[in-house]
């Protein structure tokens, strides 16, 4: 066993709480600006459709380069990696600064999408190589919280900003804070993040390639976060139009109770962890998730119903993600780590590029009452799916 803590019991190292920073602060950047360059388009003056573009190729962007930056986090140095996306991060936002050029801005948040699959990958690699494989759901589960935190809080920073510094100033402070985790990740040793080891008997040519931008033990827990992030998307951003026609005006205190219940298990991994299995706190967490999205089909978005419906919500969420992030990742060999991340990642990615959209389509014809009912079956089918193949597994061959 090794002495620094890698090998070992010791979760809390700088390296461990550096990179979760990094996640912190990329997290918070990604959702500030998805929730305010929509925003700045419709201020400058774009058509909806442009302003749309200009929010939605972030996400079309990542989806793109994910398969690429597993193959290069397994190859290459998965810290230089992480510093060539933070370096995107910081330059990306200026285009909004010094130029009113809708295609310049266009391409920054191109890169910006691009910026963030190579982070996220190598960053979340990273922090896989550094959680004791003894420790591993409560390490992934504290490192997500950097990942939540900033969901939760970027959209206030975002707008308060907007409200004091304009959008100039706010974008020169996104590019800030990313210096800030570049200096983070800089001082990492480099010698530790480049290649885990040597790719296994990969195959030649075109296949090995594609053989390395994916791995096949993330799959199903890829598969599985795809259907949670699409019905994730219909709270997100559907929920506050669903809450209007029910006379609602103000849902934010959904989204701070869900806020609490998404990190509910992840401060309480490693409690949790010794109680239960993975396959439980999955089981657990769509379960729950699945009763949420009941409850706000079921219910006005109100009042004690609110509050349930959002703590549901919230913990089956944060304890579902966490489960599945783990379970992507822990199987991988040490060469397809970087594969693995970019694989459970990008279909995330797909959830974000594609469901809002797909939502908005339903939502032009039916109403937004109905997608709660369709998240809940969404959530059930992977509880369904989960239970199949883990029965599956069991039987004798």
């Amino acid at each position: 066993m090794n002495t620094d803590g890698y090998g070992g019991e010791k979760l809390l190292t700088y390296d461990f709480l550096a990179i979760s920073a990094v996640s912190l602060i990329s997290g918070t950047y990604s959702i500030m600006l998805m929730t305010t360059v929509l925003l700045y388009g419709n201020a400058a003056g774009y058509s909806p459709a442009a302003a749309g573009l200009l929010s939605s190729s972030f996400a079309f962007a990542s989806l793109v380069m994910r398969p690429f930056t597993g193959f290069l986090a397994d190859r290459f140095s998965k810290k230089s990696l992480c510093m060539i996306g933070l370096a995107g991060y910081i330059l990306a936002p200026l285009a909004f600064v010094f130029t009113k050029s809708y295609l310049l801005c266009l391409v920054g948040r191109i890169i910006s999408g691009a910026a963030m699959a190579m982070t996220s990958t190598a960053s979340s690699a990273i922090a896989s190589e550094i959680i004791p494989k003894s420790r591993f759901t409560e390490g992934i589960g504290y490192f997500g919280i950097g990942m939540t935190v900033g969901a939760a809080v970027a959209p206030a920073i975002g707008l308060r900003l907007i409200a004091r510094l304009g959008y100039g100033g706010m974008f020169l402070f996104s590019s800030a804070i990313c210096a800030a985790a570049m200096a983070l990740m800089a001082s990492l040793p480099y010698s530790r993040y480049r290649v885990s080891a040597p790719p296994a008997q990969s195959p030649a040519g075109l296949k090995g390639i594609v053989d390395g931008m994916y791995e096949r033990s993330a799959v199903f827990a890829s598969a599985s976060t795809l259907l949670i992030t699409a019905a994730q998307i219909s709270v997100s951003q559907f929920l506050p139009y669903y809450a209007q026609g029910k006379g609602v005006q103000d849902v934010s205190l959904f989204y701070l109770i869900s806020a609490v219940g998404v990190l509910l298990p992840r401060l309480l991994g490693g409690a949790m962890k010794r109680m239960i299995s993975d396959r439980k706190l999955l089981l657990m967490g769509y379960v729950i998730l699945a009763a949420g999205y009941g409850v706000l089909f079921l219910t006005t978005p109100s009042g004690g119903a609110m509050v349930l419906s959002a703590m549901l919500y919230g913990f089956g969420h944060g304890a579902s993600s966490m489960a599945l992030n783990s379970m992507a990742v822990i199987d991988a060999a040490p060469e397809k780590v970087g594969a693995a991340n970019a694989t459970y990642w990008a279909a995330g990615d797909l959830g974000f590029a594609v469901a809002p959209i797909a939502w908005g389509v339903y939502c032009g014809h039916m109403q937004y009452g109905g997608i709660y009912l369709i998240s809940a079956i969404l959530v059930s089918a992977a509880l369904g799916a989960f239970i199949f193949r883990g029965r599956k597994k069991q039987e004798p061959q």
